[in-house]
């Protein structure tokens, strides 16, 4: 009998056990996704501030752009 209740609690045990790290797992995919989505956005804001960077020597208002990014 008392095999049975060891058994039994083992098994809730380790299915307790099993859905948190599932849950774990599941929480660092999410992260790793809003990773990827950040990096992709940091390249296009690069590429933009490169631009402008380009244009400011011939454009007023990219210069006066780009000038009050920096500050």
């Amino acid at each position: 009998m008392a095999e049975i209740i060891a058994t039994e609690l083992i098994k809730v045990v380790f299915q307790k056990l099993g859905d948190e790290a599932l849950k774990q797992i599941v929480r660092a995919q999410g992260i790793h996704a809003e990773l990827e989505k950040l990096k992709k956005t940091l390249c296009k804001i690069q590429d933009l501030l490169n631009d402008a960077s380009e244009k400011e020597t011939s454009r007023k208002d990219v210069k006066q752009w780009l000038n009050s990014l920096q500050h």
